[in-house]
């Protein structure tokens, strides 16, 4: 049985008659299951990171609760990203939405950490405001900021922080006064310094991430489930156990592929991600890999769903498969008849 679909996720399909009458003396195997789609890396929030204006002094005196929220964003510049289908593309992105901002530099490292640096002339006045799940995914704090010291760091009159700080006109003033008492930043946007500020040992390398970025690829699977009787597939995570019914599943880390290219020198490599764009039959040719032993039944309409399996804030989440306006899939299936 071949069942084609062009941009929908789903196949519908009633016989007549019945194809099996009892279902439970056959094997139904997977022949072939081609599309020329790849998922998107993840379903989080697309807008990973937000340059935000620090206050001034005189805005700082201004009741910042007061402003609704379309006037507080106004000055926001987010970075979305959008269609990225690998870790490099997401990264090519994040660097060209870093370039349009002066001062702003994210580098990427061998082992796939990220780096923010930022100059003297932009934390001055901006600072970064991290998503939740690109703060946890990456390891970053989620304020990323720089700000004037007072005592020399490495050669620099300058330091990096963990938080959001104080322009240098702030700093002064809050210098000379002893010190604000002011809530962290929260829903009123403040930024202050506290009384006691610990200088980051990452003062003069700039933001490095705890892990690495491919973290924010959260694919798992493609799953193919049909409409007839069959035994339901295990899932496991974290202790919990889930079950749900599945003719094929298709690992999609095994259809990509990273690769390091190193040089004479460190700082000069290549990261290269191989991951499939075209035509691809993901059975790769063995279809004994989503094999079922049918239960007794009929077979009597064959209803396919195509859905992609994520792995995102602990649990397993999945979505219909977006094959958009050029997307298309094929499933070959082959009923074989038990011998007794």
């Amino acid at each position: 049985m071949d069942i084609f679909r062009d941009q929908k996720h789903t196949s519908a399909t009633r016989f007549k008659e019945p194809v099996l009458k009892n279902t439970k003396n056959y094997i139904c195997q997977v022949q072939k299951f081609v599309t020329n789609i790849t998922p998107a890396i993840n379903t989080l929030d697309p807008t990973i990171f937000t340059i935000k204006t620090k206050p001034s002094t005189e805005e700082e005196k201004v009741d910042l609760n007061a402003l609704t929220k379309t006037q507080r964003e106004a000055d926001d510049d987010p970075c979305t990203i959008s269609a990225c289908r690998s870790v490099p593309e997401l990264y090519r992105q994040i660097v060209e939405f870093c370039e349009a901002e002066d001062g702003l530099e994210v580098i990427l490292g061998m082992d796939y950490t990220i780096t923010f640096s930022m100059s003297q002339e932009f934390g001055d006045d901006r600072y970064i405001e991290l998503s939740d799940d690109f703060s946890e995914l990456v390891g970053l704090q989620k304020y990323l900021s720089f700000f004037y010291s007072d005592s020399v760091v490495a050669g620099e009159e300058h330091a990096l922080t963990n938080n959001p700080y104080m322009n240098e006109n702030q700093f002064n003033v809050w210098n000379t006064a002893g010190g604000y008492n002011l809530d962290y930043p929260g829903d009123n946007e403040v930024l202050h310094r506290p009384a006691a500020y610990p200088l980051d040992a990452q003062a003069v390398d700039g933001h490095i991430s705890d892990h690495t970025l491919s973290n924010l690829d959260t694919r798992v699977s493609i799953d193919v489930s049909l409409t007839i009787p069959h035994p339901s597939t295990q899932e496991i995570l974290d202790g919990r156990e889930g079950r749900t019914r599945l003719i094929a599943r298709f690992p999609l880390k095994d259809y990509k592929e990273h690769r390091v290219i190193a040089t004479d020198s460190p700082d000069v490599f290549t990261l290269r991600e191989n991951i499939f764009l075209g035509c691809e039959d993901l059975t790769r040719g063995n279809p004994d890999t989503n094999s079922s032993i049918l239960f007794p039944g009929e077979f009597s309409h064959a209803n396919v769903m195509v859905e992609t399996r994520y792995l995102e804030n602990k649990q397993f989440k999945r979505v219909p498969t977006d094959f958009g306006n050029h997307g298309f899939w094929n499933l070959r299936l082959l009923f074989a008849k038990k011998i007794k």
